[in-house]
């Protein structure tokens, strides 16, 4: 079995993350009781922690939320 290095693609990482915060921030402006569990992460250390490498803070993303 070979093992193949494959280019690293920094924009589509960050592409992949926005939309994972793009879907979470969606499900709660418009599932607002099935979506407690988006909530409480869009709120918690481990957001701030996943949105650091973005280079932007988490309140960019909070203020949608409003």
């Amino acid at each position: 079995m070979s093992c193949e290095t494959k280019p690293f693609h920094p924009q589509a990482v960050r592409g992949l993350f926005l939309a994972v915060i793009d879907q979470a921030i969606k499900d709660v402006l418009e599932n607002k009781h099935e979506a407690e569990p988006a909530a409480r992460w869009l709120s918690s250390r481990d957001f701030d922690s996943f949105v650091e490498p973005l280079g932007c803070g988490p309140e960019m993303f909070r203020r949608r939320l409003l």
